[in-house]
């Protein structure tokens, strides 16, 4: 018996658009292979080298820390709902 094994990373291309598309303190989900970092709020994106800064650990009693991921360390980014998806979520 075979097994097929897929893979949810996002293409880098994908990622730079999410990252170009939020502003400062936006919450995401930052996915990087097996670990997450919920609820991380979005600081900044360099272009020039490739890196995104987010403030991860915000709810803990010593959290609020800056840390800096390379795009090729993100493999996916969960972007908030949007107030539509929201809404039609009851319908």
């Amino acid at each position: 018996m075979r097994k097929v094994i897929f893979f949810n990373f996002e293409e880098s291309n994908d990622i730079i658009q999410k990252l170009a598309g939020l502003t400062e303190g936006d919450e995401v989900n930052v996915h990087l292979g097996e670990k997450i970092h919920y609820e991380a709020a979005f600081k900044s994106y360099n272009s020039g080298d490739e890196t995104a800064s987010f403030i991860i650990d915000r709810f803990y009693e010593n959290g609020g820390e800056l840390v800096t991921f390379h795009l090729d360390e993100i493999t996916g980014l969960e972007l908030p709902l949007s107030e539509d998806a929201v809404e039609g979520e009851d319908e």
